[in-house]
Protein backbone atom coordinates (compact mmCIF):
# COMPACT_ATOMS: atom_id res chain seq x y z
CA UNK A 1 0.00 0.00 0.00
CA UNK A 2 1.80 2.98 -1.23
CA UNK A 3 1.34 6.31 1.45
CA UNK A 4 0.08 9.46 0.41
CA UNK A 5 2.26 11.85 2.28
CA UNK A 6 0.10 14.69 2.11
CA UNK A 7 -3.08 13.27 3.15
CA UNK A 8 -0.76 12.08 6.11
CA UNK A 9 1.24 15.46 6.53
CA UNK A 10 -2.19 17.43 6.94
CA UNK A 11 -3.86 14.61 9.49
CA UNK A 12 -1.32 15.66 11.60
CA UNK A 13 -0.19 19.17 11.19
CA UNK A 14 -2.39 22.50 9.86
CA UNK A 15 0.77 24.28 8.81
CA UNK A 16 -0.41 26.50 5.45
CA UNK A 17 2.78 24.53 2.97
CA UNK A 18 0.52 25.69 -0.22
CA UNK A 19 1.04 29.27 0.93
CA UNK A 20 4.50 28.88 0.37
CA UNK A 21 5.61 31.51 -2.94
CA UNK A 22 9.48 29.24 -3.23
CA UNK A 23 11.38 32.20 -2.39
CA UNK A 24 14.03 30.20 -0.72
CA UNK A 25 14.55 32.76 2.27
CA UNK A 26 13.57 29.33 4.25
CA UNK A 27 16.95 27.48 3.01
CA UNK A 28 18.91 31.05 3.10
CA UNK A 29 18.13 31.71 6.48
CA UNK A 30 19.02 27.93 8.13
CA UNK A 31 22.19 28.00 9.61
CA UNK A 32 23.01 24.10 8.66
CA UNK A 33 20.78 24.13 5.36
CA UNK A 34 24.46 23.12 3.82
CA UNK A 35 24.73 20.28 5.51
CA UNK A 36 21.08 18.62 4.43
CA UNK A 37 20.68 16.91 1.68
CA UNK A 38 17.50 19.07 0.10
CA UNK A 39 16.89 22.87 1.11
CA UNK A 40 14.11 23.23 3.22
CA UNK A 41 12.62 25.39 0.29
CA UNK A 42 12.94 21.96 -1.54
CA UNK A 43 11.70 19.98 0.70
CA UNK A 44 8.33 21.72 1.03
CA UNK A 45 8.22 21.76 -2.79
CA UNK A 46 8.76 17.71 -2.60
CA UNK A 47 5.87 17.64 0.28
CA UNK A 48 3.17 19.99 -1.66
CA UNK A 49 3.97 17.46 -4.92
CA UNK A 50 3.49 14.46 -2.39
CA UNK A 51 6.70 12.80 -2.97
CA UNK A 52 7.84 10.24 -1.22
CA UNK A 53 11.66 10.80 -0.95
CA UNK A 54 10.47 14.02 1.58
CA UNK A 55 10.52 10.75 4.75
CA UNK A 56 14.33 9.19 2.73
CA UNK A 57 16.16 13.13 3.19
CA UNK A 58 18.30 13.81 6.24
CA UNK A 59 16.75 17.18 6.03
CA UNK A 60 13.82 16.64 8.55
CA UNK A 61 16.32 15.30 11.29
CA UNK A 62 18.60 18.16 10.92
CA UNK A 63 16.43 20.54 11.58
CA UNK A 64 17.16 22.11 14.62
CA UNK A 65 13.92 24.14 15.40
CA UNK A 66 15.74 27.36 15.45
CA UNK A 67 12.83 29.04 13.70
CA UNK A 68 14.98 31.30 11.75
CA UNK A 69 13.36 30.16 9.02
CA UNK A 70 9.88 31.13 10.18
CA UNK A 71 10.99 34.73 11.63
CA UNK A 72 11.82 35.40 8.08
CA UNK A 73 9.50 33.04 6.11
CA UNK A 74 7.31 36.24 4.30
CA UNK A 75 4.38 33.66 4.67
CA UNK A 76 4.73 32.17 8.68
CA UNK A 77 5.12 28.84 7.64
CA UNK A 78 6.79 26.93 10.22
CA UNK A 79 9.39 24.34 8.67
CA UNK A 80 10.17 23.23 12.20
CA UNK A 81 6.29 21.95 12.27
CA UNK A 82 6.71 20.47 9.15
CA UNK A 83 10.09 18.11 9.98
CA UNK A 84 8.54 17.19 13.20
CA UNK A 85 5.54 16.27 11.35
CA UNK A 86 7.07 14.68 8.69
CA UNK A 87 9.92 12.49 11.32
CA UNK A 88 6.30 11.40 12.85
CA UNK A 89 5.09 9.83 9.43
CA UNK A 90 8.29 8.58 8.91
CA UNK A 91 8.55 6.63 12.58
CA UNK A 92 4.70 5.73 12.04
CA UNK A 93 5.03 3.95 8.24
CA UNK A 94 8.98 2.27 10.09
CA UNK A 95 6.50 1.22 13.18
CA UNK A 96 3.40 -0.08 10.70
CA UNK A 97 5.62 -2.10 7.83
CA UNK A 98 8.55 -3.34 10.38
CA UNK A 99 7.38 -3.49 14.12
CA UNK A 100 4.35 -3.86 16.43
CA UNK A 101 3.45 -1.36 18.68
CA UNK A 102 2.21 -0.73 22.10
CA UNK A 103 0.84 2.90 21.24
CA UNK A 104 -1.98 2.84 18.56
CA UNK A 105 -1.15 5.98 17.01
CA UNK A 106 -3.70 5.21 14.23
CA UNK A 107 -6.20 5.78 17.45
CA UNK A 108 -5.13 9.17 18.66
CA UNK A 109 -7.84 12.01 18.26
CA UNK A 110 -7.07 14.52 15.10
CA UNK A 111 -7.59 17.41 17.75
CA UNK A 112 -5.29 15.88 20.59
CA UNK A 113 -2.25 14.94 17.34
CA UNK A 114 -3.06 18.81 16.25
CA UNK A 115 -2.72 20.65 19.63
CA UNK A 116 -0.32 18.51 21.03
CA UNK A 117 3.83 19.07 20.67
CA UNK A 118 4.70 16.83 17.71
CA UNK A 119 8.18 15.95 20.03
CA UNK A 120 5.51 14.05 22.14
CA UNK A 121 4.42 11.94 19.78
CA UNK A 122 7.66 11.52 18.14
CA UNK A 123 8.99 10.79 21.47
CA UNK A 124 6.63 7.75 22.24
CA UNK A 125 7.02 6.26 18.41
CA UNK A 126 10.71 5.90 19.49
CA UNK A 127 9.93 4.39 23.06
CA UNK A 128 8.04 1.69 21.34
CA UNK A 129 9.32 1.36 18.06
CA UNK A 130 12.57 -0.46 18.91
CA UNK A 131 15.07 -0.06 15.84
Amino acid sequence: MEINILEEFFNICDEKVFSCINCGVCSASCPISNFMEITPQKLIFFLINNKKEVLEKNTIWLCASCLNCQARCRKSIDFSKVADALRHIYLKERARKKLSLELEIDKIKREILIKSPQQLFIALQRKFAYY
